[in-house]
């Protein structure tokens, strides 16, 4: 898929979105943009308008609290007018949530979209998914198999919070840095969450310099492979186990977070293992200047941006092999 599914919500429909995020990409769909993501900023309108005009298909969430969201409201009606507009297919499909009924959808839609009624829970969302499958154009409810219920799978999830993102200068050296905490949240039900024994301080490990090589060696390097540049991209290769090995250590301090170490060191090859990276982004303060907020956006931003899938025990890739991690980045929904 070369084109994102847009997914226009209420804010405070997150819980049953990021339900259907998780059973979405149970199926094979894991190219979704949340249009909630892009709420800021003084180009916002122009930033939802842009995403929209490039998805593939376009979702909207209806619920009751969907009815007070202006925001929903503008993104499906920019949305009917693309699809106006587009030559090829863009579908607009409208889940309802309980409660709602086909008549609300006058509230939005002039002409009657796709609309696919969703139960709240997981299997709700995954009975629903060959109609939203044969929606999208990726199969029909009558195609062999399709019928079948498809569950997501536990997940063993390590999740890093970054809190009061800013820039730290050590060494004449400039780099994002955050406090950081780390949590494993075991598969199985019931079990309990590990904490690291106390908070940590965590700080970028790459720089400007190291980001930029990596940013030449997956995005440029391919077009120009010719052997004057071959050099440099050997110097990069060499370089990843350590990046990524620098990444781990600061993610993982032996000092504060040799229990979660223990842990996930122990989990079987049969469950599917999550990192997920949560970056606090800073809300505005009265006694801060603008030079402090852009500081603080700005670590926000190299954080968030930061090669998460490089991290190396020192032994393999976190994402490679049996045991396998994916990686997922999130913000806060505001």
């Amino acid at each position: 898929m070369d084109k994102a599914i847009l997914i226009s919500h209420s804010s405070r429909d997150d819980n049953f979105v990021g339900r259907l995020y998780e059973v979405m990409e149970a199926h094979g769909l894991f190219n979704w943009v949340d249009s909630r993501v892009l709420r800021g900023g003084s180009d916002l309108t122009q930033k939802i308008h842009t995403q929209i005009e490039k998805a593939r298909a376009f979702i909207v969430v209806i619920s009751p609290d969907a009815f007070n969201s202006a925001w929903v409201a503008e993104e499906t009606r920019y949305a009917s007018q693309i699809k106006e507009k587009r030559q090829d297919d863009y579908p607009i499909i409208a889940l309802l949530r309980e409660g709602i009924e086909l008549g609300a959808l006058k509230w939005i839609f002039s002409k009657e979209p796709v609309a696919i009624r969703v139960k709240d829970d997981k299997k709700g969302i995954s009975a629903a998914m060959p109609h939203i499958m044969a929606a999208l154009g990726e199969n029909f409810p009558g195609d062999s198999g399709s019928e079948k219920t498809i569950y997501s799978e536990p997940v063993e999830e390590l999740f890093l919070e970054l809190k009061s993102p800013r820039i730290r200068e050590k060494h004449g050296k400039r780099r994002a840095a955050a406090e950081a905490e780390l949590t494993y949240i075991p598969a199985a039900r019931g079990q309990p969450r590990i904490k690291c024994h106390q908070p940590f301080l965590f700080t970028s490990p790459l720089g400007p310099i190291e980001i930029e090589e990596l940013s030449w060696y997956l995005e440029r390097y391919y077009l120009w492979s010719a052997d004057i540049f071959r050099i440099r991209a050997e110097n990069v290769e060499k370089k990843l186990p350590e990046w990524g090995h620098a990444l781990y250590q600061q993610v993982m301090p032996e000092d504060s977070c040799d229990n979660i170490i223990s842990a996930w060191q122990e989990i079987g090859s049969h469950t599917e293992r999550r990192f997920v990276i949560f970056v606090d982004f800073p809300q505005p303060k009265k006694n801060q200047n603008e030079e402090q907020r852009n500081e603080a956006e700005d670590a926000s931003n190299l954080l968030l941006g930061l090669p998460w899938e490089l991290i190396h025990d020192g032994n393999s890739y976190l994402f490679q092999g049996a045991k396998y991690v994916r990686v997922r980045r999130r913000l806060q929904n505001t």
